[in-house]
């Protein structure tokens, strides 16, 4: 009875013994599986890095070779066809300026059925103009001609205008210009008269006295060197203006913008440098808001101001 105890916990024991090893077995072999899965995993893993590193490689070669390849070719095709660009394009220069020359010349050639007295060169659109009978007195038509060379033909807006001009669509018209009066052109008394439709909204009309003969007898009056009338009679006037007014002559509108514009300039300039331009940005604003007032002396003042601190 005890023998067969002990078999049967030796057997329980071995039972237990055995179980333990099937599941390690079954562990170990998880584990081996797990890190074969892995171990492929990463080897397939780094064989696509490498061929695709390699598939770029050879890429990088073939291109090469191929812009090479592709540019010995151009240079080879560049070095054989450059005789026929070169006569082509002489040619071409030559076809425009013969076709220039053709219309100019036009008129005296014998196939030319007109009086080269009666026509007249425009060139676009239309290159000539024919007035029949016109040198004699006598006009008899109006003839559009427009000259081709060689087996050009028409453009789409030529064969436009000439059609108009085969329906009749051409009319006469009269445009009369009035004249105006220059303000350089003097009365009847001797007195030059400065016109109020100047470029200047603020100017009027003034009558200045004959200038004085005795200003042009001596050449010194201008510090030693002889001025022309006109340049004298200007600095006459100026100073006429400035006497009767009872000051300096003051300064135009375009005068005042001309000036401004050069101290804004000075600024730019002086800025991009790297000089401090506050002062300059407060005093183009006096400025500004002194020429919209009209107060263009004023704006004047300050742009010079501008321009002799830069």
């Amino acid at each position: 009875m005890a023998l067969e105890l002990e078999l049967g916990f030796l057997a329980f024991v071995l039972f237990l013994i055995i179980l333990y090893l099937i599941r390690r077995h079954v562990s170990q072999a998880r584990a081996l599986a797990d890190l074969r899965a892995s171990i492929q995993e990463q080897a397939k893993s780094l064989f696509d890095r490498w061929r695709n590193t390699e598939i770029e490689g050879i890429k990088l070669q073939y291109d090469d070779v191929a812009t090479q390849k592709a540019s010995a070719l151009y240079k080879q095709w560049a070095v054989a066809a450059e005789a026929g660009f070169r006569k082509d394009a002489i040619q071409r220069s030559m076809a425009v300026v013969t076709g220039k020359v053709t219309e100019h010349i036009a008129p005296f050639l014998p196939q030319f059925k007109y009086n080269p007295k009666d026509t007249r060169f425009i060139g676009s659109p239309i290159d000539l103009v024919v007035f029949d009978g016109y040198s004699e007195g006598e006009p008899k038509g109006i003839i559009f001609v427009e000259v081709k060379t060689g087996s050009s033909g028409l453009s789409t807006k030529e064969r436009r205008l000439r059609d108009l001009i085969q329906e009749r669509v051409v009319s006469w018209e009269e445009l009369h210009v009035p004249v105006a009066t220059s303000p350089s052109l003097g009365g009847d008394d001797g007195t030059t008269i400065v016109s109020a439709s100047s470029t200047e909204p603020n100017q009027t009309k003034q009558h200045l006295p004959p200038i004085p003969e005795s200003r042009f007898d001596n050449p010194d009056a201008a510090g030693g060197h002889a001025q022309s009338p006109r340049g004298q009679t200007e600095a006459i006037w100026q100073e006429m203006l400035g006497e009767d007014e009872g000051g300096p002559a003051k300064v135009t509108r375009s005068d005042a913008l001309e000036r401004m514009t050069r101290a804004l300039e000075a600024g730019k300039r002086a800025r991009d440098i790297g000089k401090n331009v506050s002062n300059v940005r407060r005093n183009l604003k006096q400025a500004r808001a002194a020429f919209e007032k009209g107060e263009y002396d004023q704006a004047a003042a300050l742009a010079d101001a501008i321009l002799r601190g830069l």
